[in-house]
């Protein structure tokens, strides 16, 4: 490895191993962070009782599933188990077993890729899918991660999207600074980040939610008790 990034090589520089190799030392430095917990006692955003992760795949192992007691995960990359077939079998396993939901949302990372309504063609979810199935499981307590192949891109968007939605921030630009400081390999494409704009001004624009009016109350900037209620041990877990 030679410390710089892929886009920075010609396709034919980069071989099947440097990819491997890449996101063996990748996962062995971030496999999952923690984004959001619930701050005992505090009635804040109250309907949402489980903990929140995103991370890389590596975040899905046995171990970092254990280790976080995470029962639900949103897999938003397409396409890993044909690049990595033991984490394809791991993922079929898991939900064959039952005791982890896991969605499969089927994004490409590319920044003409359609987050917000995936080309009907495709097995793609949408991102309000995505969203929901996140606050479904956090509402019910349990504990939820959100990866994609980094922990970069496309999963950072929807979790970014859940932010958003929750209303625990304004904006996007306040939104992906909160989780960069929670994760900094944080970063969504440049074509996701354009729709992360759309999605957060139709979310401030729209007045009428289906959402429990304890997730909403009270929470139309930036709060302090979110910062608050992650541990500043497990902000960068390893």
């Amino acid at each position: 490895m030679c410390g710089l990034g892929f886009a920075t090589h010609g396709r034919h520089q980069i071989s099947e191993n440097d990819v491997r190799d890449y996101f063996a030392h990748l996962d062995s430095l971030q496999p999952c962070n923690l984004i959001w917990c619930p701050k005992e006692g505090s009635k804040q955003h109250s309907a949402l009782m489980g903990h929140l992760y995103l991370g890389s795949k590596a975040g899905c192992s046995q171990k970092q599933l254990a280790a976080h007691n995470i029962s639900a995960i949103a897999q938003c990359a397409g396409g890993l188990e044909s690049f990595f077939p033991s984490f394809g079998r791991h993922i079929e396993q898991l939900k064959e077993e039952g005791k982890v939901d896991v969605m499969q949302l089927g994004w490409t990372d590319s920044p003409e890729f359609c987050l917000l309504e995936p080309v009907k063609t495709s097995q793609a979810k949408s991102l309000r899918e995505g969203v929901a199935f996140v606050e479904k499981h956090l509402k019910s307590g349990r504990n939820v991660l959100v990866n994609c192949a980094q922990g970069k891109s496309r999963s950072a968007s929807l979790v970014i999207a859940c932010l958003l939605e929750w209303k625990f921030f304004p904006t996007f630009e306040t939104a992906l600074a909160y989780v960069k400081c929670k994760r900094s390999l944080a970063e969504p494409n440049a074509g996701f980040r354009r729709q992360l704009l759309a999605f957060a001004e139709e979310v401030s624009s729209c007045e009428c939610s289906s959402r429990d009016e304890s997730v909403n109350e009270n929470s139309s900037s930036p709060n302090d008790e979110i910062c608050d209620a992650v541990p500043k041990n497990e902000q960068e877990d390893s």
